[in-house]
């Protein structure tokens, strides 16, 4: 089986939670061949039986280059991974990952998700505090401060070896549709 590990990272996040996944995949047996491949670079994603592709989100969605690159696959098993700022377990990530399924044509099968958090970029904290005085609905309030300072250890390595552990269970769950 040939796979395709692909991603879009802003802040090097998801590009390390990929290359977890990429060196977990490549262990498989079942695996011909495997690629790990930024979007910023040019994929010809018609040579692949499988993509895993990793986004970090933006605005309850995957990022825009990911964006571009999901609504242009068709007839694939995909399987979606992310990283992003809040809580994996959040109603945020909940959503952002739906919308960024809803991004897929129909022809696709969709296979299990991922997602886990990921620093905040502190260019984005500090933007934030300037942008919202204290008592605006989006100020960074302690509560929201304590959140962008405890993001900043993630993903560590649990968040890694969950995702390499799913990314092996949507192998194996691959293999038995496959067989």
């Amino acid at each position: 089986m040939k796979l395709l590990v692909s991603y879009s990272s802003l802040t090097g996040n998801t590009q390390k939670l990929a290359t977890a996944i990429y060196n977990e995949l490549s262990l498989n047996p079942l695996v011909t061949e495997i690629d790990l491949i930024s979007v910023k670079e040019s994929i010809n994603i018609d040579d692949y039986d499988c993509i895993f592709h990793g986004f970090w989100v933006s605005r309850e969605t995957a990022d825009p280059l990911s964006k571009k690159f999901l609504e242009n696959i068709n007839n694939k098993k995909i399987a979606l991974f992310a990283t992003l700022g809040a809580y994996a377990d959040s109603p945020h990530a909940k959503r952002s990952m739906d919308k960024a399924q809803l991004l897929l044509d129909e022809s696709n099968c969709l296979l299990p998700t991922f997602i886990c958090r990921g620093k905040i970029d502190p260019k984005l904290t500090e933007r934030r505090r300037k942008k919202y005085p204290i008592g605006h609905p989006k100020a960074l309030t302690p509560e929201r401060e304590a959140n962008h300072i405890s993001s900043r250890k993630h993903p560590n390595e649990e968040d890694l070896t969950n995702g390499r552990n799913w990314a092996s269970m949507v192998l194996n769950e691959v293999e038995d549709t496959v067989s």
